[in-house]
């Protein structure tokens, strides 16, 4: 939550501060997201899959796929305001996680 906790920081982004309940939500969101895509790779060139659901915003949670593991690792995670755009069929945000790039390198 150090990154994308703060609203001071989310906001000129475009995004929400993500919350503890946002958190506590990631079983939900990884058992029933309204979307699964790729999300390139991570900076170890493992393939990174992002998982979106609408809910009070749409949720991005992010993980890298470790073959030969029963161990996904959770990568990052961020929220962005739910709009006109964003209503369409779900689709990614043209400036993905870039904001993320601590985490891994931006995937478009």
């Amino acid at each position: 939550m150090n990154e994308h906790g703060d609203p001071k920081t989310e906001e000129p982004r475009g995004q929400i501060a993500l919350t503890k309940e946002d958190f506590q939500r990631i079983p939900d969101i990884v058992e029933n997201p309204d979307k699964v895509e790729s999300a390139g790779k991570s900076a170890l060139g493992l393939d990174v899959i992002r998982y979106i659901k609408k809910d009070n915003g749409i949720i991005y949670h992010i993980e890298e796929i470790r073959k030969g593991r029963r161990h996904v690792p959770f990568l990052s995670m961020y929220k962005t305001k739910a709009g006109a755009a964003s209503d369409a069929p779900l689709q990614s945000p043209a400036k993905s996680p870039s904001q993320a790039s601590e985490t891994f390198p931006p995937c478009f």
